[in-house]
């Protein structure tokens, strides 16, 4: 497995950081977590392709988070005929999926195409092939209305390599206090000392 850190920065880009975006190599497949921009630019600078790229997913609709996806989007279906697969985004929300198809639309791009398969995320599995398992775990940093109202909006992830036997715990933004931190992460460590 590899992991390859594209953007780092926190809310806005600096001279030498981009906004989040991580993708995950195994098995010489790509599976991408969160979309900021220039997402589809700084996959190309590590010589990999776009069409690669299996799934995504979004921890949360804030720019710094989703602003590359269309440019995403629009690489693979430009250059995506010969994919082995479908590619899958999976959202946070379900008004994000029709803001972004409008929003694509607008651009004078395809957003119905044939290689993408939308998906919103709710608690738990939310996608699963021969080299991963993603699960969704709510987080409180967005909420549906703002930051402080409405249900909570926002995901980190559990990625369960198969092949490599290895899981990570993949988190966008948190509550200031960390309140929200999955809970996952720290029953993991209690069991792995507990087995010393």
């Amino acid at each position: 497995m590899k992991i390859i850190t594209l953007g780092t920065s926190h809310g806005d880009s600096t001279v030498s950081r981009f906004n989040s975006s991580t993708l995950y190599e195994t098995n010489g497949v790509l599976y991408l977590v969160d979309a900021g921009a220039p997402v589809e630019a700084l996959i190309k600078r590590q010589g990999l392709s776009c069409t690669n790229i299996r799934a995504a997913f979004v921890t949360h609709m804030h720019d710094d988070h989703a602003g590359g996806l269309t440019g995403l989007l629009k690489q693979i279906i430009k250059y995506g005929e010969n994919r082995k697969y479908q590619f899958s985004l999976f959202l946070p929300e379900e008004k994000a999926i029709v803001a972004l198809k409008s929003w694509f639309s607008a651009l004078h791009e395809e957003a119905d195409s044939h290689l993408v398969e939308y998906g919103a995320v709710s608690d738990g599995l939310v996608y699963e092939d021969e080299n991963l398992r993603a699960r969704a775990i709510r987080t409180a940093h967005l909420r549906t209305f703002g930051r402080t109202k409405g249900a909570p909006c926002s995901f980190a992830y559990v990625l369960d390599f198969k092949k490599e036997g290895k899981t990570i715990l993949h988190s966008g933004d948190l509550k200031s206090d960390f309140s929200d931190f999955p809970v996952v992460a720290t029953e993991k460590l209690y069991l792995l000392q507990s087995e010393r």
